[in-house]
């Protein structure tokens, strides 16, 4: 799924295409990029297939267009990326060797998850547990070969067609953030389990890190700001997962606490747009609360 990403897709694209496992069809959707990416695409890699967006669809519109276009092409599995993704030359060849080492379990797993690596600091982005809430997965869970876990990130992600087929699609009105997560959600309470495979791996930036001392502590702690639009839609969307979709008392209660924690985290971390993160962040939260879903067309 591509969005003005000349500079950073055609790195991507040579990545899949020097897999040590083939790829049978790598298909680009192109949402409604003002840039020349289509056009690259077209030229430079004439054996991608390139769908191109009247609109910009958002992670969740590119996702389910791409997925329903290969749903109809006959595809088994789909792997899913965003653009400023990169695979290891091995990734795809663990994800699938992974899965012949689960003979008993592999027809109940809906998603192989890489392993994200921040490119700039190397610092491992594991799956969580969801539990009401985010769980960290303890570090000698999180370190073996698999992990079974509940959430990962959509980018890297090797999904089964079985499991779309019993869940349905990827939301489009959340636009983008927390797309992911919920869907995952979804699969998991459809009876599928995510596996991460740590060999395969990831090279992904979350947003705009930083290494940042903690709070009152000598430890030092990665930290991802992101612009406050995109502030906006992160809140909304884990808001109204969290509250309406898996919503219980315990699932509420936690996340109006991580909500006032982000926002305490924006006061002290975010180096720019500090007031207007803060100002979409509670936004974010009023339109998750009372269902306003969709693209957002201001940023005020």
């Amino acid at each position: 799924m591509a969005w003005n990403g000349s500079t950073i897709l055609p790195r991507q694209l040579r990545a899949l295409l020097e897999q040590t496992r083939s790829i049978q069809e790598i298909i680009v959707v192109d949402n409604a990029s003002t840039d020349d990416t289509l056009t690259i695409v077209r030229r430079d890699f004439p054996n991608v297939t390139a769908l191109s967006m009247p609109d910009n669809l958002g992670v969740g519109g590119g996702f389910v267009a791409g997925l329903e276009y290969a749903f109809k092409k006959g595809h088994d599995w789909f792997w899913l990326f965003d653009q400023d993704s990169q695979p290891a030359p091995k990734a795809l060849e663990e994800l699938l060797k992974a899965l012949e080492q689960l003979p008993e379990q592999a027809s109940k797993i809906g998603i192989l998850a890489s392993l994200p690596v921040d490119p700039q600091f190397g610092v491992e982005h594991y799956g969580l547990y969801w539990r009401d809430r985010f769980v960290p997965v303890p570090p000698e869970e999180s370190r073996r070969p698999i992990c079974f876990v509940d959430l990962v990130i959509s980018s890297g992600s090797l999904i089964r067609r079985e499991a779309i087929q019993a869940v349905g699609f990827p939301r489009k009105d959340f636009f983008m953030d927390f797309v992911d997560h919920e869907f995952n959600l979804r699969i998991r309470r459809g009876g599928f389990q995510i596996a991460q495979v740590r060999q395969s791996i990831l090279y992904h930036q979350l947003g705009r890190t930083a290494l940042k001392k903690r709070f009152l502590r000598r430890s030092i702690r990665m930290v991802s700001s992101q612009p406050s639009w995109r502030r906006y839609y992160m809140t909304r969307n884990e808001t109204f997962t969290a509250w309406h979709l898996f919503g219980t008392p315990k699932s509420r209660a936690f996340l109006v606490l991580r909500m006032l924690r982000c926002a305490v985290s924006i006061v002290f971390f975010e180096d720019e747009e500090r007031i207007a993160s803060l100002r979409m962040h509670a936004l974010g939260f009023w339109h998750g609360l009372n269902k306003k879903l969709g693209i957002r067309r201001t940023t005020s």
